[in-house]
């Protein structure tokens, strides 16, 4: 995909700091989401919210978790995943210029979060 120059701008801007990326990738493993995309984008969390309160969110997902978890909202009947669950919870929880900041618009100008959130 071509990229504008704004959106290699934002890309660049909104990249996770390094001790952003370490502890989104502490809060990845603890939810057992793997891979360089659900890093980045807990990560992303990280930068926005804070360590604290995404710690925070990483229990209440546990917490949703020990409970029967949450359906997906795709109409499978599946569960989300425990990192489907924290989406969920950050997306509920954060203010749009937050959600805005962790999910960027892809080219297709439609959010990446909508991926991740059906988990």
């Amino acid at each position: 995909h071509v990229r504008s120059r704004r959106q290699r701008q934002m890309c660049i801007r909104d990249r996770p700091s390094a001790d952003a990326l370490e502890i989104g990738a502490e809060i990845s493993e603890a939810l057992e989401e793997v891979g360089e995309e659900p890093v980045l984008q807990i990560s992303r969390v990280v930068e926005v919210l804070g360590e604290e309160p995404s710690r925070m969110l990483l229990v209440q997902a546990w917490q949703v978790e020990e409970n029967g978890g949450l359906l997906r909202t795709d109409g499978s009947g599946l569960r989300r995943t425990p990192g489907g669950v924290f989406l969920w919870l950050v997306k509920q929880q954060a203010t749009p210029e937050q959600r805005a900041r962790i999910w960027p618009l892809k080219a297709s100008g439609r959010p990446s979060e909508d991926q991740a959130v059906g988990n």
